[in-house]
């Protein structure tokens, strides 16, 4: 279990970009907020979150861009008059467990935070960023989010069907097997 853990997720999720090390730097940042500043700076951010989500128009169209599901999800939930997302999300961030693997319980519910709460925390991290020193710890945190929440796949090239002349490639026919008057093998 050690083994498989350290190749998915490297040692201490250290050099791997997982949604574990995504959900682990979430909930840091939100918890280094409450450390920070208490409540008082959560509130403040929370309100400045909520004027860029209201004032703004570009948020919505970079959101839709980039992660058009949660983007949907979000929206709907806006539209529903019986949530108000930004406080439910600001009162979520109060009482967060930092997601330890060995404390399964804890994995699944950081987890379930991160995707219940996509959009505003990205776009939390991004007014940090705006708002903070590159040397703050709440800003550098902020950028890994970002840079986390915004890594997409290299796309999958096709795997080329030509090998390097090498002598079996070039000799093969339609099928990929080697012509009948290449050798085979014997003596």
């Amino acid at each position: 279990f050690e083994n498989a853990c350290k190749s998915a997720f490297g040692e201490q999720g250290l050099g791997k970009c997982t949604v574990f090390q995504l959900a682990y730097s979430a909930i840091t940042l939100f918890r280094k907020l409450n450390e920070q500043g208490g409540l008082e700076l959560v509130d403040k951010y929370s309100s400045k979150l909520l004027e860029v989500l209201n004032n703004s128009e570009g948020w919505e169209a970079e959101g839709t861009e980039m992660f058009p599901q949660a983007m949907n999800a979000y929206k709907a939930k806006i539209d529903d008059d019986d949530h108000d997302t930004i406080k439910e999300f600001t009162k979520d961030l109060r009482n967060l467990q930092l997601p330890v693997m060995t404390r399964w319980k804890t994995v699944p519910k950081a987890l379930e935070f991160l995707i219940d709460n996509w959009v505003p925390t990205y776009f939390m991290s991004v007014v940090i960023i705006q708002k903070e020193g590159s040397k703050s710890a709440l800003y550098q945190i902020a950028c890994d989010i970002v840079s986390l929440m915004t890594l997409r796949p290299a796309p999958v090239e096709a795997a080329s069907t030509e090998v390097e002349d090498n002598g079996t490639a070039a000799n093969a026919d339609a099928n990929g097997s080697a012509p009948s008057s290449a050798p085979n093998g014997e003596d």
